[in-house]
């Protein structure tokens, strides 16, 4: 299957296409719009076979498409995906621009024909490693920076629908792997960060960010919200619990 696949309601699984080439970290994210396209990111260079498919690409249903020409890797790749309601799709890596456009190094937004900049302001100094909406259709980045669009952010921050930028407090220590919103829109965060009684994931109060109980022992890859306001945490820990319930 070439590193990505698809399950079928009747428990067959299907190849979508060739997949990606063989290379180390095809591919790190994949998320579904709006009009049913699957989109698939990371380090694989022409997906599906596709010319200009590098780095990102979308699944129609019969064959793989490039958008545009892609993302140029410069050695870098991509590891976060994002869609609006809209059906715009923003992705986040280290990869060097998309398809050449300025201001678009680690971080970009495609509209379904064109990349363009939500930071021109200024790249962040950092990967962006996670990307999450809220229903209000406010977008939240997190990774290693500590400065995004010319905004200091440490390891988190939040976008607009208007696209202005802000911090979130004084952020998480620039070190976040993973960004997940909750009913309520409650903004979860994690990584590898420790500060004051925070250790490695974190809630966001609306003004501050917040313990989760004792947090857990070590970093952080994933979280995933459940029906009845469970957490749940993928990651390198040993110790902690591994669901919040309602927290």
């Amino acid at each position: 299957a070439n590193d990505i696949i698809k399950r079928n309601p009747n428990g067959s699984y299907s190849t979508l296409g060739t997949g990606a080439a063989a290379v180390t970290f095809a591919f790190q994210d994949i998320a579904i719009a709006p009009d049913g396209k699957v989109y698939a990111t990371g380090f694989a260079i022409n997906i599906g076979g596709v010319a200009a498919a590098d780095g990102i690409g979308y699944w129609d249903g019969t064959a793989w498409n490039a958008m545009s020409t892609g993302l140029t890797m410069g050695g870098g790749g991509s590891y976060t995906l994002a869609i609006d309601a809209s059906g715009n799709v923003y992705v986040g890596g280290n990869f060097t621009n998309a398809s050449g456009v300025a201001n678009t190094g680690g971080l970009a937004k495609w509209n379904g024909s064109a990349w363009s900049s939500i930071t021109a302001g200024g790249n962040q100094n950092g990967i962006v490693t996670s990307l999450a909406f809220d229903s209000l259709g406010n977008l939240y980045a997190g990774g290693t920076f500590t400065t995004i669009n010319a905004v200091a952010a440490a390891g988190i921050a939040k976008m607009t629908p208007a696209g202005t930028w802000s911090a979130m407090s004084t952020g998480l220590a620039s070190a976040v792997n993973a960004v997940a919103v909750g009913p309520g829109n409650t903004i979860y965060a994690g990584g590898a960060f420790t500060i004051g009684a925070i250790n490695n994931i974190a809630k966001w109060t609306g003004s501050a960010w917040a313990a989760m109980g004792g947090g857990l022992d070590g970093t952080v890859r994933k979280i995933a919200i459940g029906p009845n306001l469970q957490v749940y945490v993928a990651g390198d820990f040993t110790s902690g619990a591994s669901i919040f319930n309602g927290i």
